[in-house]
């Protein structure tokens, strides 16, 4: 497990964080819309950079990075099966992802 460390804030609190928990707080604040797998073994996750990243729960890790919006991703969702996703975006397109 990670040594945590020690962060302080404008307002003087300080506290400590492990840098895994750092880490995952500046891609969550990046994240506009997310959605679980229907086997709730993945997480589809959309992003303001354009993106939309699938998430292996169980092992900690992106598994999946899917470029191809033009803009910020506003939401995402799966398919009944968990094979698909769909996402729409700023740049106004629909888009359907097969994997």
């Amino acid at each position: 497990m990670a040594s945590p460390l020690l962060v302080s804030g404008r307002s003087g609190r300080s506290g400590h964080i492990t840098l895994e928990a750092l880490i995952i707080s500046q891609i969550i604040s990046s994240v506009t819309s997310s959605f679980w797998s229907p086997d709730s073994r993945m997480l589809l996750s959309g992003s303001k950079d354009s993106t939309l990243k699938i998430w292996d729960i169980g092992l900690r890790q992106l598994k999946q990075d899917l470029p191809g919006h033009a803009d910020e991703v506003y939401a995402v969702d799966w398919s009944p099966d968990g094979e698909r996703v769909v996402s729409g975006g700023k740049d106004k397109s629909l888009k359907l992802w097969v994997g």
